[in-house]
């Protein structure tokens, strides 16, 4: 699956970071063809740290990617959204 977007084009902002509103791209990315798409997938969507059900599930689903790195990021990502879950407010 292509997420219909060139690598350069879906990402071009990620200096500034992705906003909720990128949700469905991300998800959508996590099955490009291509290894560098889903890796800045997972970053994204893990920089995000937003407890979202359909997100998580995405990652979820490729933690059983053909890719060992891609696996890497999406566990990574998973991680983050955790800790930001549970964070408590003003703790350090």
């Amino acid at each position: 699956m292509d997420c219909g977007l060139p690598f350069d084009t879906a990402f071009k902002n990620s200096s500034f970071g992705p906003e909720e509103k990128d949700i469905p791209l991300l998800i959508r990315a996590l099955a490009d063809k291509q290894r560098n798409v889903r890796i800045q997938a997972a970053r994204g969507l893990g920089n995000l740290g937003l407890p979202s059900k359909d997100a998580i599930g995405a990652l979820r689903n490729s933690l059983h990617d053909e890719d060992e790195g891609v696996r890497k990021f999406v566990s990574e990502a998973l991680m983050k959204i955790n800790r930001k879950a549970t964070e408590t407010p003003g703790a350090k």
